[in-house]
């Protein structure tokens, strides 16, 4: 009786962990509309959060992702995340490495509506366009 109740316990505390560790994918379709051209030297980069307070020191994102083409889509799997927010950038310099922040002076963009940065609800939004120009430039 004790085995089959701890098999029972087992299957379905595997099941509960199954059902909590679900994976997504995005899809994100960048577009620059500020001075310069994108290429590969200059690539528009997307990075992923979990949290929308993603522009605070020593936030890491969850992902991220480059395209050398303007309006060009970026892929990312498997996200555990239900919700995540967007930043994107525009490498005028021609010189990130995905290493750290942005330097000064680098045009970035957030997916955002009136109240800020707005998440993005996995699995239901599995495709976002965001389009940013240089209004915006890392402080």
């Amino acid at each position: 009786m004790i085995r089959r109740w701890f098999l029972i316990s087992f299957v379905v505390f595997a099941l509960a962990g199954l059902a909590a560790a679900q994976v997504h994918s995005l899809k994100v379709k960048v577009k620059y509309e500020g001075p310069g051209e994108v290429n590969d030297q200059h690539r528009i980069w997307v990075f992923l959060f979990d949290n929308p307070n993603f522009n605070q020191p020593g936030a890491m994102p969850i992902g991220m992702g480059s395209s050398d083409i303007n309006g060009g889509e970026i892929d990312f799997s498997g996200l555990t995340a239900s919700t995540v927010y967007l930043a994107t950038m525009y490498d005028h310099n021609g010189n990130y490495l995905a290493m750290g922040p942005p330097t000064t002076g680098t045009p970035v963009g957030v997916y955002a509506d009136a109240a800020g940065p707005r998440g993005v609800n996995l699995p239901q939004d599995e495709m976002v366009e965001v389009t940013f120009d240089d209004t915006f430039r890392m402080p």
